[in-house]
């Protein structure tokens, strides 16, 4: 099986890999652009609908191999059927801009259905006693599960190869843990899916020339929230995990965006702003803010979202430490940013109050000293 599994890898692999130039030549002719106007891409024009690569990338090999040695659960049509739908929904978005509400409405409705009909998910009963029956609370509390596991990558997608990475990093994790617990279907799909996404990560690291756009956020938001409840339903075979290191381990996975995701919308709420509508207050945006490069700022929030998956390990039994540690982790190194740029602002006020700062020349040196301290 594990043979099978590095020939997928490198199915999707290539498959994506020849996909993208392709989906890249249809979005000049059709002039399909990204139009976000903010200081981290305006100064490029890049290409949109790189979700479309990577999707077909994955699924066209994985349907090929999904004959072959797979128990495939009996409720896989409408868990395709509901991947297809965001899909498709991200695609309209890309192409005709949705309003949040909208985008919103469409994947409550998806992942309802997707809880409803697949029976996925975390029971009730393992999460909160309640006077409302435990099947109808169970059906909810999923659904927003994966709508809040969608809605934080496509927010993080924000700078060249920031959100593929995190991706990539989190779908290794879970095709090695879905391998070593004998779950193969889930191993494909997630070992697939990673080698469709590290195939445009060529593309799309610093500078991108195409970005994956909502088709392609919103589909690894709801393929790592389906592995997250997936993870924490199947029973132990080769794994010693009590089912509360389980949900630990499984938070950890997807952490760091969410714990991006829940912080912006709490900030943006106290600053009496709309909670979903798009600023720049994102980490990502904090770091670029401070003057470090797209390449830098994914590779310390890589370094991050390790930090927090290795968390999960040495508080695998108590939930709450765990959220506590990784809570202050997260929170400290966003306060560190805002000092450095607080520091970095003063400094180049005092240069330019002495016109020690004619140029951009003497404005890089600052920001590669600011740079070395951090």
């Amino acid at each position: 099986m594990g043979s099978l599994l590095i020939i997928i890898f490198i199915s999707t692999f290539l498959s994506t890999f020849l996909l993208v130039p392709t989906v890249s030549r249809i979005c000049i002719k059709f002039s399909i652009y990204d139009n976000s106007n903010t200081e981290f891409k305006k100064s490029k024009k890049a290409v949109l609908l790189g979700g479309v690569a990577i999707v077909l990338g994955f699924a066209l090999p994985l349907l090929f191999f999904s004959n072959y040695k797979f128990k495939v659960p009996i409720y896989t049509p409408f868990l395709s059927a509901a991947l297809l739908i965001i899909f498709l929904n991200g695609v309209a978005d890309d192409l005709l801009i949705y309003k949040p509400i909208t985008k919103l409405l469409t994947q409550f409705l998806v992942c309802y259905l997707l809880v409803y009909l697949c029976d996925l998910g975390i029971p009730a009963t393992h999460l909160v006693n309640s006077f409302i029956p435990a099947s109808i609370l169970s059906i909810v509390i999923n659904s927003f599960i994966l709508i809040i596991c969608i809605n934080s990558y496509n927010l993080i997608d924000g700078i060249d190869g920031l959100a593929t990475s995190i991706a990539l990093i989190s779908l290794l994790i879970y095709g090695i843990l879905f391998f070593i617990n004998q779950s193969y279907f889930f191993a494909a799909m997630a070992i697939g899916l990673c080698g469709s996404v590290f195939a445009f990560l060529f593309y799309n690291k610093s500078p991108a020339y195409i970005y994956m756009g909502d088709s392609g956020s919103l589909f690894l938001g709801l393929v790592l929230g389906i592995f997250f409840l997936v993870f924490i339903q199947e029973p132990n075979i080769n794994l010693n995990f009590t089912y509360s290191s389980k949900l630990i381990f499984s938070i950890s996975i997807i952490g760091l965006p969410i714990l991006d995701l829940i912080r912006l919308f709490f900030v943006r709420i106290y600053r009496n702003k709309n909670p979903f509508k798009g600023d720049k207050m994102h980490i990502h945006h904090l770091l670029c803010e401070l003057g470090l490069t797209h390449n830098q700022v994914t590779f310390w929030l890589s370094i991050l979202h390790l930090t927090i998956i290795g968390l999960s390990f040495s508080t695998n039994t108590y939930w709450i430490l765990f959220f506590a540690f990784a809570f202050i982790l997260y929170v400290t190194f966003v306060q560190l940013i805002r000092q450095l740029i607080t520091l970095k602002n003063k400094m180049e006020r005092e240069y330019r109050n002495t016109n020690i700062l004619p140029n951009e020349t003497d404005n890089s040196l600052i920001i590669n000293e600011l740079k070395k301290i951090s």
